[in-house]
């Protein structure tokens, strides 16, 4: 599976931010590739706020489309994930089907109040439906 990633140009990089560059870096491997890009793309500019604002143009970084392994971790996490909502799904239905059969007994089936002999087939205080 490709994916971007950004990376700063470190021969720009290091002498613009010198000691701020390990934590500008972090910041803009943590942050979102194309996010960044509609940044550029708009306002020719990034902006890395932490301490300090820090303007990062396209020159001073790297777009990267690189092979992402899938580990069978995060596939077991995915399919543990459909698997809560198909489940959850499941229950929804299940409950409006319960819901709607439990409306049709309660249209079906009105009285004025308990029948005294049991039997309420029998009732003759029924209403009519």
């Amino acid at each position: 599976m490709k994916k971007t990633v950004v990376k700063p140009n470190l021969s720009k990089f290091g002498p613009i931010f010198k000691g701020d560059s390990p934590k500008v870096k972090q910041a803009i491997e943590e942050s979102d590739v194309n996010e960044i890009k509609q940044a550029i793309a708009n306002d020719g500019k990034y902006v890395v706020s932490l301490d300090k604002d820090y303007e990062l143009t396209s020159d001073l970084l790297l777009f990267e489309d690189v092979e992402e392994e899938i580990s069978g971790e995060k596939i077991v996490l995915m399919l543990l994930s459909l698997h809560l909502v198909l489940t959850v799904l499941f229950i929804l239905f299940y409950y409006i089907h319960l819901k709607k059969q439990t409306q049709k007994i309660t249209l079906n089936c009105t009285f004025c109040c308990s029948c005294p002999s049991g039997n309420l087939s029998s009732c003759k205080q029924r209403r009519p439906s």
